[in-house]
């Protein structure tokens, strides 16, 4: 889970707030997510959260865990690539250190 900065430093407790309430939405989406990977195959995912630009973000948790093999990302359907996945396939690809996988939008399930 990404969360970008934002531009308030005039407003320093509203930002923590908001930066707290978009992490405690983040964990329950995520938790969310782990529950469903552990219904399909029985394992939590290891989950993080990092503060940033999106593709940078997730580049520097990816250096940060040697334990991190692959970067698996969904497309979504009908716009064509979202920015992080541009960013992944762009700019972050020489700097990525695991293979990227990006799975399109229109498959579901693998046998």
């Amino acid at each position: 889970m990404i969360l970008e900065n934002q531009d308030f430093q005039h407003w320093g407790a509203v930002e923590q707030k908001m930066k707290r309430e978009l992490r405690e939405e983040g964990e329950k989406y995520l938790w969310t997510v782990a529950k469903t990977a552990n219904d399909y195959n029985g394992t939590i995912p290891s989950l993080y959260f990092a503060e940033g630009t999106g593709g940078e973000a997730v580049i520097k948790t990816i250096e940060g865990d040697e334990h991190v093999i692959q970067l698996i990302l969904g497309n979504r359907a009908g716009a064509g690539p979202g920015p992080l996945v541009s960013y992944c396939l762009g700019k972050g690809l020489e700097n990525m250190r695991v293979p990227l996988v990006v799975v399109p939008s229109h498959i579901k399930e693998i046998s």
